[in-house]
This record gives C-alpha cells, structure tokens and sequence, in this order.
C-alpha cells in the first residue's frame, strides 16, 4: 500500500484523500473524510503518487484519442436505442467503466481533473480528423474572384460595398440586415458618388472643392485650347496613309450594310458619308483643322448626351464625329513630330488629352452635377481610353453596379417607417408594462441600424473583405473534442 508523508507524519493509505483524512484524525479535527484538499496539498503529493499520475495520464490520452469516434459511436448508439427503444450504454461510457474494472484510477481533486482535460485535448489534437475528398495542398490559396480583384484595384480610392457583395458570411449577412440592405446599398451609393466626382475633378485638374460644371469643364478647355493656338503657323497639313485609313473606318460598318442591303435606310449613314467625304482632301491648314476639331467635339458632345442620346441615329452620328477629330488631331501630331520641334509637340499632345478628358467627363455629368460612373464604364467596355482616375470609376461601375448607382435615383438612408413605428410602439409598450429598459431598446433601435451600416461600410470591414478567411488551427477540432471527453469522465 503507498505510503504518504505529511507534516512529517507517515501514513499507509490507498489514496490521497485517505492519508489527509487519517493525519486529520490524528489532529483531532473534525474533517470530513472525502473533504477536498487544497492545491499545495495536491501538489505536494504528485510525487508520492506518481504510479498513479501515469496510470491517469494513459486514460487522458485514451480518452482523447478516442473522442471523434466516440463521438460518432455514441450517436449511432442514441439512434438505435430511439429506434429499438432499448437502452444500451453509450460506447464512450462502456470504454470508461473497462479502464475502471482493469484497475485504472478515475480523478479524484480538482488539479487531477484540470490535467485530464488538458491531457485530453491534447491527445485529441494529434488526432487527424476525417478528409473526404481531394484535399487541397497545404500553402494552397484559391484565384481571387473577379469582383474581390476589381476590389481590390478600386478600394484604395474610397468606394466601398455592401460586404455580403464580396463576402458572404453568416456576420456580414447579419449586419447587413440590422442596418437595412436596402439602406445599406443607399449609404454606399451616396458615398461612392462622392468619390467618382472627386476622381473625375482629378482627372482633369479641378481642385475637389470646385463645383464639377459644364462652364469649369469649358474653361478648362478654353485654357488648353491656347496650345491649339500655336499651331496656327506650322502651314498646310498634308495626310499621310495612316489618315485616309482612320477615316475610311469611321463609315466601315455602314458600307458592309449598304453592300448586302443597297437600299437599307441607315439613321445618320448619309451625314456620316458627308463627314467622310469632308475629310477626303489632299491637304488643309493647319488652323483650318483645328477649328474642325472643335466644332466636331462639340457636335460629338451634343449628339451623345441629352435627349438626343435617347435615337441611334444620334448616337452613331456622334461616336462617327469623335472618330473623325481624332484622326484629325492625331494627323497634326505626326506631322509636328517631323519639324523636330518638341515643345510643340507635348504642348499639343497634352492640350489635346486634356481636352478630350474633359468632354469625356461632360458626356458623364448628369443635370444633378454627378458624373455617372455606368456610362464610364460603357466606354470602357468598348475600349475608349481612359484617364487612371476615370479607369478606376469605370471599373468599379462595371463590377458594381448597385454600389455605383446615382443617389438620386435610388434614394438616401433615413429612419424608415419601420424603424418608426418599431421605436413608437415598443417605447409605448415599455412604458405599459413599466419597463425603462424595454422602452429604452425600443428607443435605441433606429440608432442601432445606423450603427450598423456605418460598421458595414467602415474601413476595417472593408479593408477585411479583402483577407481569406480564417481557418481554424489544425487540430482545434480534436482538442476540443478531447477536452468534452475529459470533462464528461466527471
């Protein structure tokens, strides 16, 4: 029989618990026999008892181990005791009454329980779990999706989402729903409309406290208009192939119609054919063209906004007289190329993209003052060019169409009727029953969803939307399930 030492006292005894009850005895105190001792005490006998430590430790880690597929058994047990309506013990409890009648010892204080379970999950954790199907490589990250990288390249601007667009998880789907999907939707549209106005004021200089307006926008082309200006003395301008070939292209489509079809009628076919033909010279002045230019970007802009946007024939006509000052400028810059005068030459050619930007954004700007950020992106589905800051608008618009959608057409967030009458009738109902706290919940609910669609629009959230999701550390599963057995053993 084990002998323990205590307080200089030897006493023979099968447990612990029965050596301090004997020198309690011995004391003449009146302890109970099964009191429980305190943690020195334990301590302290670890070593005396260190047969019986390792005698626990193989049933922590047996009941670790086996914890998943007792887990599995046991509800297989339940289903066929339901079933039979017999009651047959459960496998994990039959494994431990087996270890008892071998003569494996069963914890008796709180330190030994304490160290079953941590023996327990960690003997569960070395456990592999289950795998069915083809695994994926350790280190493997899944392709970002077409949206998280259109995200990615646009976010660092200001836009934003509603997260569930990109991430739908259980508490993204949640916050969402407290705040309102719809109000949500309408936070994020206000918000990035204020960032498509400010990258379309970037993108042709505008300071973002200046008003976006078609006479800024025409200022600004005035000023730049003065390199066009210096132009007026290089002489006659004579095309080269490269031109007669840009323009030939401005009517192809019409000619491939009018070739199986002779007697098509075409919207604008016939003043495109006349704008064709007014370019088919064997050469013009310099000033000449410049002046064309203008007045085919002004008829381009009236063509392709507005009403007259609303007929195909308009906007054929229009995309037709872009094309056409294009091939004129871009005529005028190879020929200030060969004079060899370089300062002329970027001159033009920023003047020249300036000037293009800012009738790009014209095209943009509704009568509200907001660039529309979908018809940015139509151009750039048709592989119009682009400033950066007008590209990423145009990005974010075409992968996020919702999120981009004008404020004044879908509407701004309040307090809905919902939130008022959910607010009116609990804080009514409190103050019935006579309860601060349930008319005080009632109160806070508006304040609530507000909270939570500014939380779902918040840097952080956003930021996180771009993360892989957290997986748990290998495991985890087992030892949590290591350590429900060892706490089940009680």
């Amino acid at each position: 029989m084990p002998k323990y030492k205590i307080e200089g006292a030897v006493y023979e005894a099968s447990t612990p618990e029965e050596a301090y009850a004997k020198h309690d005895a011995n004391k003449g105190t009146n302890a109970s026999p099964s009191r429980e001792r305190t943690l020195g005490e334990q301590f302290r006998t670890l070593p005396q008892d260190l047969a019986r430590q390792l005698a626990l430790t193989g049933r922590n880690v047996v009941t670790g181990v086996t914890a998943i597929p007792g887990m599995a058994a046991d509800a297989t047990m339940a289903g066929y005791n339901l079933l039979s309506g017999d009651n047959q013990q459960m496998p994990t409890q039959a494994l431990q009454d087996v270890m008892t009648r071998a003569g494996v010892p069963e914890a008796q204080t709180g330190l030994e329980r304490g160290l079953g379970i941590a023996q327990s999950a960690i003997a569960g954790a070395r456990v592999p779990m289950p795998q069915v199907g083809t695994q994926a490589l350790a280190n493997f990250q899944r392709a970002p999706t077409n949206v998280e990288r259109e995200f990615a390249a646009t976010r660092d601007a200001g836009y934003v989402v509603p997260p569930s667009t990109i991430k739908p998880t259980m508490g993204n789907v949640a916050v969402e729903s407290l705040g309102g999907k719809i109000a949500t939707a309408q936070t994020a549209s206000i918000r990035n409309q204020e960032v498509t106005n400010k990258l379309a004021s970037q993108s042709v200089g505008l300071s973002p406290n200046q008003p976006l307006t078609k006479a800024a926008l025409k200022n600004l082309r005035e000023t730049a208009g003065q390199a066009y200006e210096k132009l007026g003395n290089v002489g006659r301008i004579t095309p080269d192939l490269d031109f007669y070939s840009d323009i030939s292209r401005i009517r192809s489509s019409i000619a491939q119609i009018q070739r199986d079809f002779p007697k098509a009628d075409i919207g604008s076919g016939d003043k495109i054919d006349d704008l064709v033909k007014s370019l088919q010279r064997p050469g013009f002045d310099s000033k000449s063209g410049l002046e064309y230019i203008k007045e085919l970007r002004k008829s381009a802009v009236g063509n392709l906004t507005g009403q007259n946007a609303a007929d195909p024939a308009n906007r054929s006509l229009g995309t037709a007289q872009q094309k056409a000052a294009d091939a004129l400028e871009d005529m005028i810059e190879r020929q200030l190329s060969q004079t060899g005068n370089q300062s002329l030459v970027n001159d033009f050619r920023a003047a020249r993209q300036l000037i293009a930007k800012t009738y790009t954004v014209q095209n943009a700007l509704e009568t509200t003052g907001n660039v529309n950020a979908a018809k940015l992106a139509a151009l750039l589905r048709k592989d119009r060019p682009l400033s950066p800051e007008l590209t990423t608008a145009a990005r974010f618009a075409g992968a996020f169409p919702k999120a981009a959608a004008m404020p004044e057409r879908i509407g701004g967030a309040g307090v809905s009727a919902l939130d008022a009458t959910m607010a009116g009738a609990g804080g009514a109902l409190g103050l019935a029953l006579q309860s601060p706290q349930t008319a005080a919940a009632a109160l806070a609910f508006p304040f609530a969803r507000y909270g939570a669609r500014r939380l779902a629009l918040s840097k952080a959230l956003q930021k996180g939307l771009l993360k892989p999701s957290r997986k748990l550390p290998r495991g985890s599963t087992g030892a949590v399930a290591g350590a429900m057995a060892g706490m089940e053993q009680e």
